[in-house]
């Protein structure tokens, strides 16, 4: 496992908003230290696809957001890496790298995540490879999406890998929607755009989580896909816990600073 994962997607992306959001050269720097460590790498562990996966859209978010800010070489550089440790690879005949495409669980969702992030951000200067990742991942996340969600919402892997596969699911949604200005129907899977109610309804009146399948006990949360689901569905009393949770008990987000951005994004879409 490339242990650095976790450290590096939540730092690339919430650094890199931070940037946006305040031009603050401090956060630029960071980012830049950051890409040329990670695009220096000898590689971002196909073995293990989820590492790939993880790193791909954080730094293919990265790249993208700061592009016209970030230093020539390091543009190139970052390039490289997202083409080589990611959309090459991909391509790869090697099983051990790409078996997961034929899974129907949380690996398809964060691994076609990584790979649509950077075939977007990189599709310019290698339009076939990056056309040809895409299509993959319309095929088969479609086919994950649909086994997962119907017919009515639920996940399989339980409330807590609930998080963590859908938070990718929707990154693939909102960037093929908003690059492409589409998502090919996979939002209109059934039971896809029921599944934040089941988020909902996966907690009892004790506040805890019903610790099935590969879940713990845990309290409220902020969960960001809610916030694209209240839109998407029209629901919007199903972040209402969201907002206690914001204002009161804000150390139960640092835990997924990484997606704070796509929540603020749907949200900025709500009364």
């Amino acid at each position: 496992r490339l242990l650095i994962t976790s450290t590096i997607t939540k730092r690339m992306i919430s650094v890199s908003w931070a940037y946006k959001m305040t031009g603050e050269k401090k956060y630029l720097e960071y980012v830049e230290n950051n890409l040329a460590t990670i695009s220096s790498l000898e590689n971002w562990n196909p073995n293990h696809f989820l590492d790939v996966g993880e790193i791909s859209t954080a730094v293919a978010l990265a790249y993208d957001w700061l592009y016209n800010d970030l230093k020539e070489s390091t543009r190139k550089m970052t390039l490289r890496a997202l083409k080589e440790y990611a959309l090459e690879i991909s391509r790869s005949d090697n099983r051990d790298y790409t078996w997961w495409y034929k899974t129907k669980h949380n690996w398809n969702q964060v691994c076609n995540s990584g790979l649509v992030s950077a075939a977007l951000a990189v599709y310019e200067s290698c339009p076939e490879l990056a056309q040809e990742v895409l299509d993959d991942a319309v095929r088969t996340n479609r086919q994950t999406v649909e086994y997962i969600y119907g017919p009515d919402g639920a996940y399989p892997e339980g409330p807590g890998y609930w998080m963590y596969g859908t938070a990718y699911q929707i990154q693939i949604l909102t960037l093929m929607e908003s690059v492409l200005g589409t998502d090919y129907g996979i939002s209109s899977s059934e039971g896809f755009l029921k599944t934040g109610e089941y988020r909902i309804f996966s907690r009892g009146n004790t506040g805890h989580t019903f610790n099935f399948a590969d879940t713990g006990v845990e309290g409220v949360r902020f969960y960001s896909p809610l916030w694209y689901f209240a839109v998407k569905s029209n629901t919007p009393d199903i972040v209402y816990d969201q907002l206690e949770c914001l204002r009161k008990e804000s150390e139960r987000i640092t835990w997924q600073w990484q997606y704070l951005p796509a929540a603020i994004y749907w949200a900025s879409k709500m009364d």
